[in-house]
C-alpha cells in the first residue's frame, strides 16, 4: 500500500524517451531530499559519496558509501536527510528483460538480482511481488563494481545505448555480473534448486 506522501510514479516511457534505449545511466549529486515514488523498471543504484536515509515500505535504512540498491519494478522509495550524497543510477527497461536479457532468469547466478518474470505492464507491476535489496561493497569488490557503472556511463553519453547494442548489452551483462559475486547473491545462487525454480515459473506463468 502507498504512504500517505506518495508523489509520483516514474515510467519508462518518460525516462527513456523516445530514443529506442533499454537502458538509463547517470552519476549525480542529490542535494536535496527526493520525494517518493515508483517505477516500472528495474533500478540499481551505488553511493559513490556522502550519505542519506533510504526511505521504502521496509522503513528507513542509512546509505553509506558503498551501498548498492536494487529497485525492483513496483516498489516505492525516496530518500532524506540527505549530505554529500553521490550516486550512479542505472536503469533497465522491462523491455531490455524480454529481448536481449530474456535468458538471466534462467541462468543460477544472475537470476537471484532479478523479481522473475519482470513485469512488462502496469498490471503485471502492480500484481508482482517486488521489493528492495542493499548490499554493501568495500575494497576490490567496490571498486569493480564502480569500473562497471563508469564504463556503462561512458558508453551511454556518447549515444552508445542506441548506436551500439551489442556493447551495451555487454557493459551491463558485465556490470551485472560483478554485482552477482556478492557473498549475499552467491549464497542465494548456490543454494537454490533448479526443480524449485521450474516449480515456481510454473505457478507465476499459470496460477
Amino acid at each position: 500500500e502507498r504512504p500517505p506522501l506518495f508523489n509520483r510514479i516514474c515510467f519508462a516511457r518518460d525516462l527513456f524517451g523516445n530514443s529506442g534505449a533499454p537502458a538509463w545511466i547517470n552519476h549525480y549529486q542529490h542535494s536535496v531530499p527526493t520525494d517518493l515514488h515508483e517505477h516500472d523498471f528495474l533500478e540499481i543504484v551505488l553511493v559513490t559519496a556522502g550519505n542519506a536515509d533510504h526511505i521504502t515500505v521496509h522503513g528507513s535504512q542509512a546509505l553509506a558509501i558503498g551501498d548498492l540498491i536494487i529497485i525492483h519494478p513496483g516498489q516505492w522509495h525516496g530518500y532524506a536527510k540527505t549530505n554529500g550524497l553521490w550516486i550512479f543510477n542505472c536503469c533497465l527497461s522491462g523491455e531490455f528483460f524480454s529481448r536481449e536479457l530474456a535468458w538471466v532468469h534462467d541462468d543460477p547466478r544472475l537470476a537471484p538480482l532479478f523479481p522473475g518474470p519482470m513485469p512488462c505492464n502496469d498490471r503485471e507491476r502492480r500484481d508482482a511481488h517486488q521489493g528492495v535489496r542493499i548490499l554493501r561493497f568495500v575494497d576490490e569488490a567496490l571498486h569493480r563494481v564502480r569500473e562497471g557503472y563508469a564504463a556503462l556511463d561512458a558508453l551511454c553519453a556518447n549515444g552508445g545505448a542506441i548506436k551500439r547494442r551489442g556493447k551495451l548489452v555487454a557493459r551491463t551483462l558485465l556490470l551485472l555480473d560483478s554485482i552477482a559475486a556478492h557473498a549475499d547473491i552467491l549464497c542465494v545462487a548456490h543454494s537454490g534448486d533448479r526443480r524449485v525454480a521450474v516449480a515456481t515459473a510454473l505457478m507465476t506463468g499459470d496460477p
